[in-house]
């Protein structure tokens, strides 16, 4: 058989891919032919399919020995030897095809790939430019050149060729990833989903289009889609931590009930066993475990962390956060101040620090204060700079924004509520922005009485601020403050030409882009104004407007009427129980003989932190079997029973509760409160003022304990006052929402007057 024969023979093979006997009919005619070029290239290119790159590279230069002026073989030989890895001498090799052919398309744009990886930019940017001036349609010229521009932040550049690399090949899915990826880093957020689903379309399945996709979804609100993405990926790659990672967190936000929450800990379990020396999926576990009040295993995974990363500010705010749920304030705060350190401007790492300082017993509310202030000023200079001159020239309603993340069955979506149903739509426009993954009962609820309401959940702070800005509001309500998922950079940018807080946070924020603080007269009586940034409103009602829910049991009988003994309790928050709290009440359980003590919280379900509560109390003398601590009960007709057991309900000091008080007056049990000088030291007495008992209200610890032993030494005034409590407070001011909505108008109205 001729050469010419053989020759054509093999380069069918070859074309038909059927390599092995291609590979045989290559061997054959270099046997007899040992310098035949066409053998010796396409050989090397068949050892280099299949996986021998060393034994093509050999080929090649033997090849080239023989024949040197041949630019395909040179640029062959460089595509190997940068995949070696010999950078220098891929480059020689590139440079000697372009010498033969300076016309060769392929070796321009792979040349700039290889002047790309070794941080020559500029040239890299020229080769693919002659790339694409040789042969317009060469698509992975555009994508790569579309890449470094992306890379560079010249996005209508990259924009404009990876538009033209889609358009060349509509099957390229380098195009539609490429393309993607502008789009989102522009905020073209739907246009971006549209690309990579696109790409998606011509690889199922694949990471690189289903990860992007899935982090638009949550970023655009449409968290149904992002699970779907997620779950899809892992059908394709189970093992893939970042699925398991982002799908754990994505279900523990989107939780609606047990099983949820055990699905989510199973996929951030996975994402750990796939990435143990990782630090984000081990933190992250942590943090939902101790969401969950499961403070054991979260602290020991605190503590491997920060033995192994002295420096993460994600490390210490786990083990701040964990130490704040046991009541160990100080080493809490300690913990915060050193994320704070090592993140000056991590927004989570300054809220968590501000909002538990309010927790301080060993911090006065002047030192509260000035925390808030120092802190708040690392969001010195955001400020948009909007001014009240469109209120001014523009006529309609007032346009009033809530911003909060408890849209829903939450103490503030609670307290809402009547609010909203009683704002005057024809003087008011409301909006709402809420910051929640999906609307449960309570948020259809709360949606149905605004005029516009937002699902604003993933969304960056540029979105939302221009969403605010359209909307034109006149005035921008935060319910959240330093609270869990609060959007308070968003504030610091200013969304509304008039600002304040209310409801959500106890307290001034520090920001000096918040105008008001909306509270009453007991709350925020005068002389206080120096512990606000902000210019104290005080509200002529109650500063809420409490509303009992559905299924809201009966007031049960006087449990001291059966038990024999009086029985105080406490369902708040444990890391309220501060060390002055658990001395105080130690000291009312040694003034009442006998009396026993209810701490239900949801943190006391963990076996260590019980023991460690317990010894709190033990250290002062109290006998164990006088404290009777209990974990949650859910739902909140069986949380409400718990009152059934107790007598007098005792708050919290210095942070007082707020939610707790309420339910425990209306299932007629009276509270003790300590009132101080702050916000969020005189919750307690705002309450027990609007429903006019404020003689329940102390000044000091003694007078404290005076009032809650004189309450328990008369069973037949508790019993009285349980039988009529209920009433006293439904005709109480405190449950007036029509008379709260109009006095929150009236300091709308006033707050812009002001501000003009």
């Amino acid at each position: 058989m001729s050469l010419d024969r053989q020759t054509r023979q093999a380069m069918q093979l070859q074309r038909q891919g059927d390599l092995e006997q291609a590979n045989q009919a290559w061997q054959r005619i270099l046997h007899s032919h040992p310098n035949h070029v066409p053998a010796l290239a396409n050989l090397a290119s068949l050892q280099a399919r299949s996986g021998h790159p060393k034994r093509a590279i050999k080929l090649f230069r033997r090849a080239l020995k023989i024949e040197p002026q041949a630019p395909e073989i040179w640029f062959n030989l460089g595509n190997l030897m940068s995949q070696a890895g010999d950078r220098l001498e891929a480059e020689r090799s590139y440079r000697k095809a372009l010498k033969l052919n300076k016309d060769f398309a392929p070796a321009w744009n792979n040349l700039g790939a290889l002047l790309r990886e070794l941080k020559r930019t500029e040239d890299a940017a020229k080769c693919f430019h002659k790339a694409i001036e040789l042969v317009p349609g060469l698509v992975r010229a555009h994508c790569a050149y579309a890449d470094l521009m992306l890379e560079q932040g010249n996005l209508p550049e990259a924009l404009k060729h990876f538009t033209l690399a889609r358009e060349s090949d509509p099957t390229e899915p380098l195009a539609y990833l490429g393309l993607g990826n502008v789009l989102a880093e522009n905020r073209q957020y739907p246009d971006a989903i549209e690309a990579f689903k696109g790409g998606l379309a011509l690889r199922p399945g694949d990471a690189r289009f289903l990860a992007p996709l899935a982090e638009l979804f949550v970023l655009t609100g449409q968290e149904i889609h992002a699970h779907t993405a997620w779950q899809s990926l892992l059908e394709h790659n189970p093992d893939s931590a970042e699925a398991h990672l982002n799908l754990g967190r994505l279900l523990y936000r989107m939780r609606s009930g047990s099983q949820d929450v055990n699905l989510a800990v199973q996929h951030l379990r996975r994402a750990v066993k796939l990435k143990p020396g990782d630090l984000e999926p081990r933190c992250q576990l942590g943090f939902t475990l101790a969401e969950l009040g499961e403070l054991g295993e979260a602290g020991a995974i605190a503590r491997q962390l920060l033995s192994q990363y002295k420096d993460s500010a994600l490390a210490y705010m786990l083990e701040g956060y964990i130490a704040v749920q046991q009541a160990r304030i100080a080493e809490g705060l300690d913990a915060y101040r050193k994320a704070c350190a090592i993140a000056p401007q991590d927004i989570d790492a300054i809220g968590n620090l501000c909002f538990s300082s309010l927790y301080a017993d060993f911090m006065s509310a002047a030192e509260v204060t000035e925390l808030h202030h120092e802190m708040s000023g690392r969001f010195s200079g955001l400020a948009t700079g909007c001014t009240i001159a469109e209120r001014q020239s523009r006529q309609g309603r007032i346009r009033v924004g809530y911003l909060s993340p408890d849209f829903r069955a939450h103490p503030v979506g609670y307290f809402m509520e009547p609010i909203l149903a009683n704002h005057d739509r024809h003087a008011f426009e409301i909006f709402a922005y809420a910051n929640v993954a999906r609307l449960d009962e309570t948020g259809q609820t709360l949606a149905g009485y605004c005029d516009h309401f937002r699902m604003c959940a993933g969304l960056d702070d540029e979105t939302l601020l221009n969403t605010m800005r359209e909307d034109r509001l006149d005035v921008l309500v935060d319910l959240a403050g330093y609270t869990s998922n609060n959007r308070v950079s968003v504030v610091a940018r200013r969304g509304a030409p008039v600002q304040a807080i209310y409801l959500g946070y106890p307290g001034t924020t520090g920001l000096e882009q918040v105008d008001f603080c909306l509270g009453d007269k007991a709350l925020m009586p005068e002389g206080s104004e120096s512990l606000y940034s902000e210019q104290a409103v005080r509200l002529e009602s109650p500063f809420l407007c409490f509303q009992a829910q559905p299924g809201t049991p009966d007031v049960a009988p006087l449990p001291a009427a059966h038990n024999g003994f009086i029985t105080f309790g406490s369902c708040n928050n444990y890391a309220k129980v501060s060390d002055r709290c658990v001395q105080t009440w130690a000291r009312l359980l040694d003034a009442v003989p006998g009396s026993r003590l209810i701490i239900k919280a949801q943190v006391l379900a963990d076996p260590h932190t019980c023991d460690l509560a317990m010894q709190r109390f033990t250290g002062h003398g109290i006998d164990a079997g006088r404290i009777d601590m209990r974990g949650p009960t859910t739902p909140l007709t069986r949380f409400l029973g718990t009152y059934a057991d107790i007598d007098i309900a005792l708050d919290t000091l210095p942070y007082c509760g707020g939610t707790t008080s309420c339910d425990a007056l209306w299932m007629g049990v009276p509270v003790v409160s300590l009132a101080g000088e702050h916000f969020y030291q005189r919750m307690g007495a705002s309450i027990l003022s609007a429903i006019h008992r404020e003689a329940w209200c102390a000044g000091s610890e003694d007078e404290y304990i005076e009032i809650a032993a004189r309450l328990a030494g008369d069973l037949d005034a508790l019993a009285r006052v349980r039988a009529n409590l209920r009433a006293e407070m439904r005709s109480s001011p405190l449950c007036d929402g029509a008379g709260l909505a109009r006095e929150l108008e009236r300091a709308y109205r006033m707050m812009i007057e002001d501000k003009q």
